[in-house]
């Protein structure tokens, strides 16, 4: 239902076709991409927050398809692709570098990633 407003008042913006120039499609790619590693790294590690961020990951992949130029679908799977990818790297570093200062900024660096993404859906983070 959040979603759905959401999408509703950005409709009554004016055309679809004026968001491509806004840069929201690759900014919803890159968050759907970096929620999709997410999750991923969650179900790795049992983490119980993985069904939350599914459901984060869902409601962004809906603004994505609701701004979404048709003809652009191949370069947003590319955005989202390459965002996962950059994300998997920053959780595995936080992981596997131990109680480094590497694995320290790799883990905020994520969380912060995931904020911004979190700014754009309609619900508490």
């Amino acid at each position: 239902m959040k979603t759905f407003l959401l999408v509703s008042a950005l409709a009554l913006n004016g055309p679809m076709t004026a968001f491509a120039n806004t840069g929201l499609t690759d900014t919803f790619a890159t968050c759907v991409g970096r929620f999709s590693a997410q999750v991923e790294h969650e179900w790795l590690m049992h983490s119980d927050a993985a069904e939350i961020t599914e459901q984060r990951r869902n409601a962004m992949a809906s603004l994505l398809r609701a701004v979404m130029p048709i003809d652009d679908a191949r370069a947003v799977l590319a955005r989202r692709i390459e965002a996962k990818f950059a994300h998997a790297a920053l959780l595995q570093r936080a992981v596997f570098r131990g109680e480094t200062e590497d694995a320290d900024w790799a883990r905020g660096h994520a969380a912060a990633l995931l904020d911004d993404c979190m700014s754009y859906l309609l619900v508490q983070s």
